[in-house]
């Protein structure tokens, strides 16, 4: 099944949202359709056109967000003021600026834990959430990633080159400490190239149910392309990733009961396992769970038809 097809945008603009940082935002489809703000994963991950695809171009007024550092947003790849709760924030900030009564929120990844997060600390202004590859924002989600779990047996030469970018002896806080303090010397230090390089391949690996080599070889060609998902991921990874989080996105079944809630998760989503699905929907009981023949990316089309089919579906 094909995605839907869009002209340009009708509406750009950077938007301050203080602390040094303008987000950079498109506006596709219909100007009085229905407000969807879409978030990105990563974090760091940006937004392309190709994220409107899922939108049915009348129904919708698709709002492509770039958060923090990411994209086309400013200053580019800077951690100063780029937290959770910040981030949250400026989803509000931006609802505000565009007068929108109430939002539907479809967030990926990162992006689901950025969507549940704003939807509990503002379920007023939130007409309904499509999830994609839940993820909890907590510890337990970033090492399965970023540290050596079985996720391994997924893509072991790329997790093999990842991990041993590291040398022993610097292993032993573990590879997140290690590849923040590396990516901390930012986008244009080659050794921090060098190490989102590494890490942008291993998570791109297990991005899809088996290696996709023509995205892998795109990253090798454009090793500095998307230094902001390594470099957001290993500092949220250390400093904002939290159990807390994760008990705070389950936390809300009364609160948030009477906003339809749709899950759509990869059934060999080897970043974020389908178990997190699983765990969420049992945590909002009128959830409606949508199990995918697919990965984790919205570049797999079982993924993006999954979403468009349940975007398709929605009423005014």
């Amino acid at each position: 099944m094909s995605l839907h097809e869009h002209k340009a945008p009708f509406n750009n603009f950077h938007f301050d949202v203080g602390d040094g940082h303008a987000l950079y935002v498109e506006q596709y489809g219909n100007p009085q359709g229905m407000p969807a703000i879409f978030l990105h994963g990563g974090p760091g991950s940006g937004c392309t056109p190709k994220h409107a695809k899922i939108f049915d171009p009348e129904k919708f007024n698709v709002v492509l967000l770039d958060q923090r550092g990411c994209g086309k947003s400013t200053p580019y790849a800077s951690v100063e003021g780029n937290t959770i709760v910040n981030l949250w924030n400026d989803i509000e900030r931006l609802r505000l600026h565009l007068n929108f009564d109430k939002i539907a929120l479809v967030g990926g990844s990162w992006g689901s834990a950025l969507a549940m997060i704003y939807t509990r600390n503002k379920p007023e202004n939130v007409s309904r959430l499509l999830l994609r590859g839940v993820f909890f924002a907590d510890a337990v989600g970033a090492q399965w990633i970023a540290e050596e779990t079985e996720n391994r047996k997924h893509a072991p030469e790329y997790f093999d080159a990842y991990r041993d970018h590291i040398p022993v002896a610097e292993r032993s806080h573990g590879l997140i400490k290690a590849y923040n303090r590396i990516l901390a010397k930012g986008p244009d230090d080659p050794a921090a190239i060098e190490a989102h390089r590494l890490f942008y391949l291993w998570d791109t690996a297990i991005g899809h149910p088996i290696p996709n080599e023509t995205v892998l070889q795109a990253i090798r060609d454009n090793p500095k392309d998307g230094f902001p998902l390594s470099r957001f991921f290993m500092n949220f990874c250390e400093h904002e990733f939290s159990p807390e989080n994760k008990s705070f996105i389950l936390g809300g079944r009364e609160q948030l009961k009477d906003i339809p809630i749709t899950i759509a998760h990869g059934l060999y989503d080897w970043i974020c396992p389908h178990a997190n699905a699983l765990e969420l929907a049992a945590a909002y009981p009128h959830a409606e769970l949508v199990s995918v023949e697919g990965g984790h990316v919205m570049g797999d089309p079982a993924i993006a038809t999954a979403l468009k089919n349940v975007l398709d579906g929605w009423k005014p």
